[in-house]
């Protein structure tokens, strides 16, 4: 099945957030030699078109120029208490949080060099918590600090998260409040569970390469843990790989830790090859109900959560490696029946449905008038050869019934059935 739609942009993508209200995805050229520009697009995506700049098509489109930064990852925030929603950026060095309708800029933190930079970024379910992945292995969780009229908030630290050896890929909070703890991924080879108040480690998760039934990988092999997320449940999804070859989702629960009373232990519960080659990007949809996966590939395959079944792959849609996917939100707007978003350094926005096309009305009045075709044919036959079927003589009937739909040899052709 191919792709619902296609849409060619003006840059390279690298981060994407989809809301029952908006499309944002941002990248850009990198410096200023290539001479494309570093962006931040706000759209309404129900009126989402390829005919303008950026492929932004309604009046409520917002571009917001980053300078000569890459923004690489985006996330979207709806607080019912002040709209409209916000959107948290990783840019560089540092975590900024913009106005969705004017693109002004609410506030921002500039992390220490130290930390080699901010590759992602999510907001805790109530929206007062901030977690950051930076590329050093850093994991940095803030408070948002709103003035009285909320057109300005300062970010405040609230804790280093020090565990990961390498660059963190992906971060996340729980769906649900009250859970007191989020999630990071690296390219140790590990997912970790901090708390959210203290930023302690509360679990570690060693996430595997290895193919069932057959000799372990050798023994430096790096394990890239590309994407992380949670199940309304409280379950943990990671999805792992190696440089070259297979990925394998993997399904997690928490259990009290034999030695650490403070400690959880987590328990591989399931775990599936999802892709013969690495997966770049990993997301879950609003409902938690799906997993949206892409790859080096160009690839996106489509996952039920509960069972792992797959859903729907789309071959390489993409002629580089997958750099962002985002699952349908919770609630989509009316017009919108893409299940997942993807996007690639291929400047493209690719759109996809697990949804058959309906079919043309001319194809079902084409096999109507078959049909009636076909049902006057047999009328007529039977009319004509009534002896021949009686008689159940099939030589006689089969030449009865040629003869009477097909013309002479002196005039080819069927014969038009009289009204």
């Amino acid at each position: 099945m191919p792709p619902k739609r296609i849409e060619s942009l003006r840059f390279p993508v690298f981060g994407i957030a989809w809301s029952p209200s908006m499309l944002v995805y941002c990248g850009g050229g990198g410096s200023s030699k290539s001479g494309i520009g570093n962006s931040i697009v706000i759209a309404n995506h129900s009126n989402h078109s390829n005919t303008d700049e950026h492929a932004v098509g309604t009046k409520s489109s917002v571009i917001i120029d980053t300078g000569d930064e890459i923004c690489v990852g985006i996330g979207i925030r709806h607080d019912a208490e002040s709209p409209p929603p916000h959107i948290l950026a990783a840019i560089g060095d540092e975590v900024r949080l913009y106005d969705s309708v004017s693109g002004s800029l609410l506030g921002s933190i500039m992390c220490h060099k130290d930390f080699k930079g901010v590759n992602c970024v999510a907001f805790s379910v109530d929206g007062s918590r901030v977690i950051a992945g930076c590329e050093g292995g850093s994991v940095l969780l803030f408070s948002l600090k709103w003035n009285t009229e909320k057109t300005k908030v300062d970010f405040e630290m609230v804790a280093e998260c020090a565990g990961h050896a390498k660059a963190v890929c992906a971060v996340s909070f729980p769906p649900v409040e009250g859970a007191f703890q989020c999630l990071s991924s690296a390219k140790d080879g590990t997912a970790r569970v901090w708390d959210e108040r203290s930023g302690a480690e509360i679990g570690r998760l060693a996430c595997s390469i290895a193919e069932p039934g057959k000799p372990p990988a050798k023994k430096n092999a790096q394990v890239l843990v590309r994407g992380c997320c949670y199940d309304a449940q409280g379950l943990i999804y990671t999805v792992a790989s190696g440089r070259k070859g297979s990925a394998y989702l993997a399904k997690w629960q928490a259990q009290p830790h034999p030695q650490q009373p403070q400690a959880l232990h987590y328990v591989q519960i399931e775990r599936k090859c999802v892709s013969k080659v690495p997966i770049s990007a990993m997301n879950m949809s609003g409902d938690r109900s799906t997993l949206a996966f892409g790859n080096v590939s160009g690839s996106i395959i489509l996952l039920r959560a509960d069972t792992l079944q797959v859903i729907k792959t789309f071959e390489e849609v993409h002629d580089l490696p997958v750099t962002c996917i985002a699952a349908k939100p919770l609630h989509s707007l009316a017009g919108e029946e893409a299940d997942a978003i993807s996007a690639s350094a291929d400047s493209k926005l690719v759109f996809f449905s697990t949804k058959r096309e309906p079919r043309s009305l001319w194809i079902d009045f084409w096999c109507f008038l078959l049909l009636v075709f076909f049902a006057f044919s047999f009328k007529f036959s039977h009319d004509q050869c009534r002896t021949e079927l009686l008689a159940v003589d099939m030589d006689d009937l089969r030449q009865c019934v040629v003869a009477s739909l097909m013309a002479p040899i002196s005039q080819p052709g069927i014969l038009i059935i009289p009204h």
